[in-house]
């Protein structure tokens, strides 16, 4: 895959990124998190695998059963490994000379919160990343019946599932046989969300029982902290979501941000057809919710 093109056919649409020539190894002049994690884990064929970055959002409680909360969800990233490697250099290399003490996007002035998005958003252009995320209003799902939250279960188990799910469909679509054979994904969690750290690993072996993509394809969750560079893209991504979330569930009034424009476009460049109001963003409100519920509550999905 190196010093060539490397072309992606998802659901019939290519996406293209033309190399200049230059591989990762003649491009990394520091040391890399991201090529020493898959390398320790893959060897040799680290190139051939995928890392799929998630974070959470919810308030600092972040727990789904707590009043308080009104959005709770997980967003992300999946892309090839080498690409997360690139995307590593370039953006420790943006910030040598800038002052970032603030990890997560929300802590951050909103000056400095747009320039950091839009440079993160500069250098996630340039890579086959597809964005994905699940969120859901928790007023909503608080206002179910009992029966009905039963059925649904967990908001963050819901959204793990449907975030792997999507990324075992895309990487699957891309695979000749030979590949399929070989090639892995690896998620990587923001270990700093304490709800996800006590919580990824169960999502994980009870999602391992029921998929066979799982078994085959899905590396054990490891855990990174603030200081691994492409947290602060699902971190970013998770915030975008959210407050485009929050402008469809209050009726503010406008066009959506600026940002989540340009994460839309990016999912619209991996796609044969336009994203959709469930692929490959959900924003669950109450009828989204019961429309996810129905098949469950009529026995035809366990």
């Amino acid at each position: 895959m190196l010093l060539q093109t490397l072309t992606w056919d998802f659901l019939g649409n290519n996406i293209v990124d033309s190399s200049n020539g230059q591989g990762v190894e003649s491009k990394l002049a520091q040391y890399s998190q991201v090529e020493h994690l898959v390398k320790a884990l893959w060897l040799s064929r680290w190139q051939n695998g995928y890392m799929l970055m998630l974070t959470g959002y919810f308030d600092e409680v972040g727990q789904y059963q707590d009043k308080v909360q009104r959005v709770n969800g997980i967003a992300g990233f999946i892309a090839p490994a080498e690409d997360w490697v690139k995307f590593e250099i370039d953006w420790l290399e943006y910030i040598k000379d800038k002052q970032y003490k603030d990890y997560h996007d929300r802590q951050i002035r909103r000056k400095s919160r747009e320039r950091r998005r839009n440079a993160l958003l500069d250098l996630l252009e340039k890579y086959n990343v597809l964005p994905m995320g699940f969120l859901v209003s928790m007023d909503s799902y608080h206002a179910l019946p009992q029966e009905h939250k039963n059925c649904f279960g967990d908001p963050y188990y819901r959204a793990y599932v449907y975030c792997m799910r999507f990324t075992c469909s895309f990487v699957n679509e891309q695979q000749t046989l030979e590949q399929m054979r070989t090639e892995k994904v690896l998620t990587v969690f923001d270990r700093k969300k304490q709800h996800f750290r006590d919580k990824a690993l169960e999502y994980y072996k009870e999602w391992k029982k029921k998929s066979a993509f799982a078994n085959k394809m899905v590396e054990e969750p490891v855990f990174r902290s603030a200081d691994f560079p492409p947290m602060y893209a699902a971190d970013m991504l998770a915030a975008i979501l959210k407050e485009e979330f929050e402008r469809r569930m209050y009726n503010i009034g406008g066009s959506p941000a600026k940002s989540f424009e340009r994460v839309y476009q990016m999912a619209e460049r991996s796609l044969i057809y336009p994203p959709s109001d469930n692929i490959p963003f959900n924003f669950l409100q109450s009828a989204d919710l019961n429309e996810w519920i129905r098949p469950y509550a009529e026995g035809k999905v366990k």
